[in-house]
Formats: structure tokens, C-alpha cells, sequence
């Protein structure tokens, strides 16, 4: 994942969830006051309870969590890469007949687009 910094990527993942600060403060049991710094870049060597809070709530691997946040190196792997690793952890948390409605879903989803 390939933004600037670890504010940019966290507000990009709010906004993406319509979260506010306090919506997110909530979610990971952090202090709007925390959520606010790192947005803010106020802190900006995150600590890893936080983000392994932050990556619990917004459902992300929390590898790439602490690889954006620069607290482990970064293994040129593809954004690609990185977004299905998230979709993995996602996938994870399902129960079998859960995923198989997803799975469901989305063939029907590529089916549709490509009429």
C-alpha cells in the first residue's frame, strides 16, 4: 500500500467507512485524542497496541497496518498483494457457509458486468 503516511492511509480508511474520529476512538477503544494525533501526525511512531486495535476495527491485516505505519520494512509487495491480504484476514473471521454466500455473491457480481 503505497500512500505517504500512516495519517493519510488512516483517514483514507475513515473516510472510506463514513467513520468519524470519535467513530473510530469507539470501535478501537483509543481516545479521539489518539485517533486525532495520528491523523494529525502528532504521533507519529504509532504504538503497536494501538495499531493492532486500529487493524482489529477496520478488519486489515495487522501486517500491513504495522508495514504502513513503518514499524516493520516494507516487502515491495504490490498494492495488489496488499489488498488481498486484507481480503484474506476479512475471509478468515467467515464461517464456511458465510463465505460461500460471499463467494456466491461475487461470481454473480462478475457475471452481471461483463453483460
Amino acid at each position: 500500500m503505497e500512500k505517504s503516511s500512516f495519517s493519510e492511509w488512516l483517514l483514507e480508511q475513515m473516510e472510506s467507512r463514513n467513520w468519524s474520529q470519535a467513530d473510530l476512538a469507539k470501535a478501537t477503544g483509543l481516545t479521539r485524542t489518539a485517533i486525532s494525533s495520528y491523523i494529525n501526525q502528532k504521533r507519529t511512531q504509532p504504538d503497536p497496541q494501538a495499531l493492532l486495535a486500529i487493524a482489529k476495527a477496520l478488519h486489515v491485516s495487522p501486517i500491513n497496518i504495522f508495514k504502513i505505519a513503518k514499524l516493520l520494512p516494507d516487502d515491495h509487495s504490490t498494492e495488489d498483494d496488499a489488498r488481498f491480504s486484507d481480503w484474506k484476514e476479512v475471509l478468515s473471521n467467515l464461517n464456511k457457509r458465510d463465505q460461500e454466500l460471499l463467494k456466491q455473491m461475487a461470481i454473480t457480481m462478475i457475471k452481471s458486468n461483463k453483460k
